[in-house]
């Protein structure tokens, strides 16, 4: 039986143990940095979601923290593979293959501030089955009024299932 005086000592040994757990999990698992400056700098680190979408042969890397979010997709040619992915606007062109596009958006009290990529590179990278991604680009607010550069590397990710794939299909009446 446990004496009481070491019951705190023991509850508080195992907070601390399952603290430096969550955190050297948190340091390996999978990670977005972003940075942008122009008319209203701001960064974000969060933990991403990446999901590889077969049927469009897109990649979807995304991270949302509090009222940020950074999203990009990329486009390759057949299979997913390492690669420099050029941006293309979305707003002005077709999909291209190689190619990427990126995405940025925060709230304000009054609006949604929404910005896309028209220019900028993603270069793709895998190592021990994971992928890693560097980013920079420039982004056009949605109302054309402003631009952004932003940067940033989202490393560790282990593309999942793609929730427009998972989209049942009707069944048949017949």
């Amino acid at each position: 039986m446990l004496s009481r005086s070491l019951h705190p000592v023991l509850c508080a040994t195992a907070i601390a143990l399952s603290a430096v757990l969550v955190l050297a999990c948190d340091r390996n698992g999978p990670h977005l940095r972003a940075a942008w400056d122009g008319p209203k700098a701001g960064k974000l680190r969060a933990a991403p979601t990446a999901a590889w979408c077969p049927r469009a042969r897109r990649l979807e890397v995304g991270a949302i923290r509090e009222d940020v979010g950074v999203a990009l997709a990329i486009y390759p040619e057949e299979a997913l593979g390492a690669g420099r992915y050029e941006a293309f606007d979305p707003g002005r062109y077709a999909m291209q293959r190689p190619g990427s596009a990126a995405a940025l958006r925060w709230f304000t009290e009054q609006e949604v501030k929404g910005y896309q990529s028209d220019s900028g590179v993603a270069t793709v990278t895998m190592e021990d089955g994971k992928y890693g991604v560097q980013f920079g680009y420039r982004l056009v607010s949605v109302t054309l009024t402003d631009t952004l550069r932003v940067t940033g590397q989202a490393t560790g990710l282990i593309p999942g299932a793609c929730p427009a794939d998972d989209v049942s299909q009707p069944s048949d009446s017949g």
